[in-house]
């Protein structure tokens, strides 16, 4: 029988630090990432490891829960997170090259541009902007927008060259 010990953690959410005490159940790698699988009096949760602030064992033991199974609750949870994340859709224009390095389930419309997913508009223009000129942002018009403007300082700044 698995036993632990019960922890008191510091963690932040958002720009708040808050205190949590958790059952730790298991670590989990994730896209580089580590994760802590844990049981609170409301139920199981998921902590990014990163955004612990501290952590500090109790004098409490505590048991893992009969049957449970650290991968299969994994492969639940992330199916039913990716499931419920907020996305923004995209649509661009690039070559067959760049379109495999595009993240997560592409579609592939019909005039040939492709709408690919990101978590919200900040992420796509990170990422999009790598790709300068190999990618053309067709929609959002705000995205497509703040793109533009940055090729004209980009381009300003260079100007002179």
């Amino acid at each position: 029988v698995w036993r632990g010990r019960r922890v008191r953690l510091r963690y932040r959410e958002g720009t708040k630090v808050v205190q949590r005490t958790v059952d730790p159940l298991g670590l989990v790698l994730k896209g580089g990432a580590w994760y802590l699988v844990a049981r609170r009096s409301v139920g199981m949760r998921v902590y990014r490891v990163s955004r612990v602030v501290s952590a500090r064992a109790l004098d409490e033991d505590v048991q893992r829960p009969l049957g449970f199974d650290l991968a299969e609750f994994w492969d639940e949870w992330s199916r039913a997170f990716e499931e419920n994340r907020p996305r923004v859709e995209v649509r661009v224009r690039v070559s067959d090259d760049v379109r495999r390095f595009l993240p997560g389930d592409r579609r592939i419309e019909a005039d040939g541009s492709v709408t690919a997913a990101f978590e919200n508009l900040a992420e796509a223009y990170r990422e999009l902007l790598r790709f300068g000129s190999d990618v053309e942002v067709l929609a959002p018009l705000e995205l497509r927008e703040r793109v533009a403007e940055t090729a004209r300082e980009t381009a300003a700044l260079y100007g002179h060259v």
